[in-house]
């Protein structure tokens, strides 16, 4: 009949909101959890947020309430989903992943400014004690897909760091065929990564959840890539 039945204007201030962000990978989760908080603080609210990374950000993120993946939260006021692709699907992504720096896809769905954001994982071990004392870098030759993998030479790289009196710690999952390294590849706790990342003098790496780990934690990354524009 032309007369307004209902109006609802989106207010979110001091409500609950429920941000899932849906990656495993860690690199994903290091990118996108930044925002998390920047929405936390722009609209003054009570955010809960599903991880499968919980125990390294909890702690460095106090004013969010973590909870584990498919948890189901009743009574909350808006509900937000965090996932990347490159299909043309907006209502899961708004951007694809492949053409965009990866935090933007977190910047785009909660509405917020497009700006760097690197969260700071570096108080959780900088207290704990080194597990190497000579000078080293860490290295990690594998990434989520082939794709990510470098072709050329690693043992040049391990041979020539070697030569300039660094060890080299390989933390990567899969297990290295690389020779006169230390070889801590494995299924090995996050934290310890972290602890011999941090007491790194630099990251070697593709464009993986170890390098993101390395850049939250303040380690400079040498990083080798080509899976994304060269500006990103």
């Amino acid at each position: 009949t032309g007369y307004e039945v209902h109006a609802d204007r989106f207010y979110p201030n001091q409500r609950v909101v429920f941000i899932k962000i849906d990656a495993y990978a860690l690199g994903d989760t290091l990118a996108w959890i930044p925002y998390v908080e920047l929405f936390r603080q722009k609209h003054n609210c009570t955010l809960i947020c599903s991880t499968f990374h919980n125990d390294i950000l909890a702690s460095e993120f106090p004013n969010i309430l973590f909870v584990k993946p498919n948890t189901q939260i009743e009574n909350v006021y808006a509900q937000y989903y965090i996932g990347a692709s490159n299909e043309d699907n907006p209502y899961y992504s708004p951007i694809k992943v492949n053409e965009h720096p990866l935090q933007d896809v977190a910047s785009s769905i909660l509405g917020l400014r497009r700006t760097e954001q690197r969260p700071d994982l570096s108080y959780k071990v900088r207290h704990l004690p080194k597990n190497f004392e000579e000078r080293y870098v860490t290295l990690s030759e594998f990434g989520s897909g082939e794709n990510k993998h470098w072709k050329g030479d690693w043992q040049q790289v391990v041979d020539y760091l070697n030569s300039k009196n660094f060890r080299v710690v390989v933390i990567s999952k899969e297990k290295t065929q690389l020779k006169n390294v230390i070889d801590k590849s494995g299924d090995i706790p996050l934290i310890e990564r972290m602890v011999d990342i941090f007491n790194a003098e630099f990251h070697l790496g593709i464009s993986s959840g170890l390098s993101w780990l390395a850049w939250s934690l303040g380690t400079h990354v040498v990083m080798i890539s080509d899976v994304t524009p060269n500006w990103h």
